[in-house]
């Protein structure tokens, strides 16, 4: 039977649903205006950086920009190294016209730590060095590729999760991008025109430095009932990585009666946290032009499509864990909690370290049924959790079915590696000498059970790796010890290739 040939691209993964994008807003960078050499040193904070290196005596120091900054990274760099060489000459020429103390003894013993000074602290010259890619989400302090460089310290640009990293010191630069705040001033008006409502300014990171100027400015107005929120290095806080109002005790609930004023779309993940534990919630957009009114948020649709992948869950026989970060304090713990909740659930898990992700690299594991992706708080996914674990049950026939809410059929392979603990009868099974018969090694399986990935690849795959497609010669008995034929493979470089003496490049 003939293949028909295809009039359209073929479906390699599911409809984009935005689980696997950087939560940092990308920029077009093209119509950007050149910014000076001051304004070059105010964003970035050079001078505050040079100290800040010079007084944690860092040698090699990682320089991480987003893709939107790349563009600058060249200049910060510059002004970097002529800011770190004046501090040393600096240093030298302090300690050159110091006053030499009048006693020979203390002559030389301050001679000594002078010497020892200046070489450990003045005349080391620091090297840096610019991170072009993030190996993940670039809100995250990207430790893999600064321990490329043998960094002792990353300098991190632009807006942050501020999650902990688990093993570098972080410079954090938030870049202090300018607001018009008299819009901003006249848009809260119009938004809140009770100056009674207790109300909490809170803005994205790089926004943060406007807000106490905005706090000030609408007292002046009336509005004495508003917080100020200030950063916070703690994303397990009711407002994360924010202070709270005095008036509210730990419990989410006390923030009910706030309203919440937010500078600059935050991510879905904090959208979705602060909508639970607020009033309501106002946006005012960072754009250009400025917006004619602030946007009132909703959490509805993101709950909807939250549950919608949660209850994929329960009929999933096969999860993949993904990794989405190297760096963040305490993922290996939580990853061996997700593995073993997984496998007391009776499921299959796979864990995947693939870099930065997208709907296409998660695609070529279509055996795979459902993500739990681990990251940072702001960029994890929304696919996570997992079953409880159950009492072990019997016979693979006897586990009752699940049912898929979203095919409305029932799955009976939902568990595949539950143990069989016990006999119909309700018997144990108790030890045997009897031989029983070996099985053939054809599939791998744990516990008597097959398991569903080598499964998946014998019944599934069309190619099953290397060595599986080559043809047989002509009159040539097959057999499972006789080896393919060794030919001489491509050779040189990307430009063009060669094969064996054959000079065409192809």
């Amino acid at each position: 039977m003939a293949v028909p040939a295809l009039e359209t691209a073929p479906v390699l993964s599911t409809p984009e649903t935005h689980i696997f994008e950087d939560p940092t807003p990308v920029l077009d960078v093209s119509n950007l205006p050149r910014l000076s050499d001051e304004q070059i040193s105010l964003t970035y904070e050079v001078e505050r950086t040079v100290r800040e290196i010079r007084a944690g005596r860092r040698e090699r120091i990682a320089l991480q920009f987003p893709d939107q900054m790349l563009v600058d990274a060249p200049r910060v760099y510059e002004a970097l190294t002529k800011g770190l060489k004046n501090a040393r000459n600096t240093t030298n020429e302090v300690t050159s016209s110091s006053k030499p103390p009048v006693d020979a003894a203390e002559v030389e013993i301050s001679t000594q730590l002078e010497e020892t000074s200046i070489n450990e602290d003045s005349n080391t010259e620091e090297r840096l060095f610019i991170l072009a890619d993030t190996s993940y989400g670039a809100c995250c302090v990207d430790e893999v590729a600064a321990e490329h460089v043998d960094a002792d310290v990353v300098v991190h640009y632009g807006r942050s999760c501020l999650s902990p990293p688990s093993r570098l010191p972080v410079i954090y630069v938030f870049t202090a991008p300018s607001l018009d705040l008299d819009h901003v001033a006249s848009t809260f008006k119009q938004t809140y025109p009770d100056t009674q409502q207790k109300i909490i300014l809170m803005a994205d990171i790089p926004y943060a430095h406007h807000i106490p100027p905005l706090q000030s400015r609408l007292q002046r107005d009336g509005y004495t009932h508003t917080f100020a929120t200030e950063l916070l290095h703690n994303p397990s806080s009711l407002l994360p990585n924010r202070t709270t109002p005095p008036d509210t005790p730990s419990s989410p609930d006390t923030l009910r009666d706030h309203h919440l004023f937010h500078i600059s779309s935050p991510p879905q993940a904090l959208l979705l946290t602060l909508y639970s534990r607020v009033s309501t919630i106002h946006i005012y957009p960072t754009t250009t032009p400025p917006p004619a009114a602030a946007i009132p948020a909703t959490s509805t649709p993101a709950l909807r499509r939250r549950y919608a992948l949660l209850s994929t869950l329960p009929s999933a026989a096969v999860l993949g864990i993904l990794i989405n970060t190297l760096s963040v304090k305490n993922y290996m713990t939580v990853l061996a909690h997700v593995q073993s909740l997984i496998a007391a659930a009776g499921k299959k898990s796979y864990t995947f370290v693939v870099g930065k992700v997208n709907a296409a690299k998660v695609a070529n594991f279509s055996e795979v049924e459902a993500w739990v992706v681990i990251g940072c708080w702001e960029s994890g996914g929304d696919v996570e959790g997992s079953e409880g674990s159950e009492e072990d049950g019997g016979e693979d026939e006897s586990e009752p079915p699940d049912f898929d809410l979203r095919t409305g059929r029932y799955v009976s392979r939902s568990r595949p590696l539950r143990r069989r603990g016990k006999r119909r009868g309700g018997e144990g099974q108790g030890e045997s000498m009897a031989l029983t018969k070996r099985a053939d090694g054809e599939l791998a399986t744990i516990n008597g059970v097959v398991s569903p990935g080598a499964e998946y690849l014998r019944s599934n795959r069309t190619w099953q790796g290397l060595g599986s497609d080559y043809h047989q010669d002509e009159g040539v008995e097959e057999g499972p010890d006789r080896a393919a034929r060794m030919e001489e493979g491509r050779t040189g470089i990307a430009g063009g290739y060669t094969v064996g003496d054959d000079a065409e490049v192809r």
